[in-house]
């Protein structure tokens, strides 16, 4: 059986209404709007060379191409631990460690710094193996898991922005 064009569209329709009347409102449906919202959010500068890369993550994420005027300021604490998770059982060393971050972050109004607009946090975690290595191979295979410690992060955190920040 065919089913045409117009009679899809029409099913498709009826079944986003009931969405609609529970207040259900996609966080990029409006993307314009949201987008300029984050691109208003200046990121402070955040101690470390971990934290530079938080602050380019999400400086790349929130102003995209085109930096708005700045209403909002971002304050991020980050935390960096590492623990071992692999040992070699036939003398005691270790073989992996997990590295995790944890990132505090507060935004608040550029014009009075004394106005919490929001807060949250981020999490992200990551392994690698430890192994007899030249020291600067294993320094390379570190900063690439902060690396993607940093981009997890970020995601996280411009995710939550949009969802306060698009409501205001």
């Amino acid at each position: 059986m065919h089913i045409s064009k117009l009679t899809r569209i029409l099913c498709l329709a009826m079944a986003l209404v009931p969405l609609n009347a529970c207040g259900f409102k996609p966080l990029y449906g409006n993307y314009s709007q949201t987008q300029a919202k984050l691109a208003g959010i200046n990121v402070n500068l955040i101690p470390d060379r971990t934290g530079q890369l938080l602050r380019q993550e999400l400086q790349r994420r929130l102003l995209g191409t085109s930096p708005g005027a700045v209403r909002y300021n971002l304050d991020v604490a980050l935390t960096l631990h590492t623990d071992v998770a692999g040992i070699l059982a036939s003398n005691s060393v270790a073989t992996r460690q997990r590295l995790s971050a944890d990132a505090s972050w507060t935004l608040h109004d550029a014009a009075d710094p004394k106005i919490t607009v929001a807060s949250g946090t981020a999490n992200a975690s990551d392994a690698e193996n430890i192994l007899n290595q030249q020291y600067f191979a294993a320094d390379m295979e570190t900063d690439a898991v902060n690396g993607r410690l940093m981009e997890m992060l970020a995601d996280q955190i411009t995710a939550q922005l949009a969802a306060k920040i698009s409501n205001k």
